[in-house]
C-alpha cells in the first residue's frame, strides 16, 4: 500500500494530478475563498489548481527560501475569511502548523482577523479522502489510517 508516491516524474504525471486535484476541489468551490500553500514547491501544484477554480493562492515561504522575495507571505491580501491547506501529504504536521501560525502573526501585525482554515486537501492521500474538513468525522477516520501523528482536525 502506498501513502506518498512521487507524482512530478512526468509532465503527464503532474497534469493528471492537477487536473484530479482541481476537479475534487470544485466541488467544495463555495466553502473557502482562498489556497494556501508552503513555499515554491506548493506552486507546483498550487499554481494551476488556483488557476482551474479561480481561487487565490498565497504562498507561506519557508524559512531561509531564496527568491527574489522577501515577504514571508505572499498574496496575503488575497486569504479572505477562509481558506484551505493545500499539500502533498501530512507526517508530522510542522508544515501546516507554520502555515497556520503564520497566517496567524501577519493578521495580528497587520491588524485584521486571521481568517479560518476550513480544510485540508491532501492530493497525495491514497488511504481515505484527501478533502478533510474540520470538525468532520472523517478526521478520525483519516488519522486512523496513517501511522503518524497529524493536526487535520486541529484549529491552530
Amino acid at each position: 500500500m502506498t501513502i506518498y508516491r512521487y507524482p512530478y516524474g512526468s509532465l503527464e504525471g503532474l497534469k493528471d494530478l492537477t487536473d484530479r486535484t482541481g476537479s475534487e476541489l470544485n466541488a467544495h468551490a463555495s466553502e473557502f475563498d482562498s489556497i494556501v500553500v508552503r513555499g515554491v514547491s506548493g506552486l507546483l501544484v498550487g499554481s494551476p489548481v488556483a488557476l482551474a477554480i479561480d481561487k487565490p493562492l498565497v504562498i507561506v515561504r519557508k524559512p531561509n527560501e531564496d527568491c527574489h522575495d522577501s515577504r514571508e507571505i505572499v498574496n496575503a491580501e488575497a486569504l479572505g475569511t477562509r481558506y484551505i491547506f493545500l499539500d502533498d501529504f501530512i507526517s508530522s504536521g510542522t508544515t501546516l502548523k507554520a502555515c497556520c501560525e503564520a497566517i496567524k502573526d501577519y493578521a495580528q501585525e497587520h491588524k485584521f482577523v486571521p481568517p479560518s482554515r476550513v480544510a485540508s486537501y491532501l492530493y497525495e492521500n491514497e488511504l481515505a479522502p484527501r478533502w478533510v474538513p474540520i470538525g468532520n468525522p472523517a478526521e478520525a477516520e483519516w488519522r486512523a489510517l496513517n501511522t503518524q501523528p497529524f493536526l487535520i482536525g486541529v484549529s491552530l
